[in-house]
């Protein structure tokens, strides 16, 4: 885990970037339009989220940040992640390549739509994650969409200490943290 002012300054950075990043994500891909039998709906697609939220982050990446940015890293055989960790796969990671002593943070998203369940996998997932060995400085929990804000709530007491719920709206608003 970094440590010190200077991964303060860094957490804070990634803060900002993910602020920005979120709120570059159009309608279009916050909510996927697809085809029906009867003409087209509209739903939540985690997959095509992160896909924008990873380029959009790319797009405000400060070339002088000293931390990679990569989307669902294969983690299996990964002689770190056995174990508990060994089904755990952040959508989002931000690290520095090659050094397991510099992993800045580890994001999961979840549309608003998600199952508490779900929520609470990816919770104890980030919770592993933070934990040595990894030692992720922070975990992210990422919901986007309408959502009620005591399953919000929820989410955050089970969290700890080095795991923030984040509330991602609507298109075109910044995401924040919750509580």
């Amino acid at each position: 885990m970094p440590n010190g002012a200077d991964a303060d300054r860094d957490l804070r950075t990634l803060r900002q970037l993910l602020a920005a990043a979120t709120e570059g994500i159009d309608a279009e891909h916050f909510m996927l339009t697809h085809a029906t039998l009867t003409g087209s709906t509209r739903r939540y697609r985690e997959r095509v989220y992160c896909y924008e939220l990873y380029h959009q982050l790319r797009r405000c990446w400060p070339p002088d940040f000293p931390y990679s940015l990569d989307g669902e890293p294969d983690k299996r055989n990964h002689q770190w992640f056995e174990g508990e960790l060994s089904n755990v796969n952040p959508d989002l990671i931000i690290h520095r390549l090659g050094v397991m002593e510099h992993n800045l943070c580890a994001v999961e998203v979840k549309p608003a739509s998600a199952k508490p369940y779900k929520l609470r996998a990816d919770i104890t997932g980030l919770k592993l994650l933070v934990s040595p060995p990894v030692d992720y400085g922070l975990g992210i929990l990422l919901v986007y969409g309408g959502c009620r804000p005591a399953k919000l709530q929820n989410a955050r007491t089970q969290c700890g200490a080095r795991v923030e719920v984040w509330w991602h709206e609507a298109p075109g608003i910044p995401a924040r943290p919750v509580g």
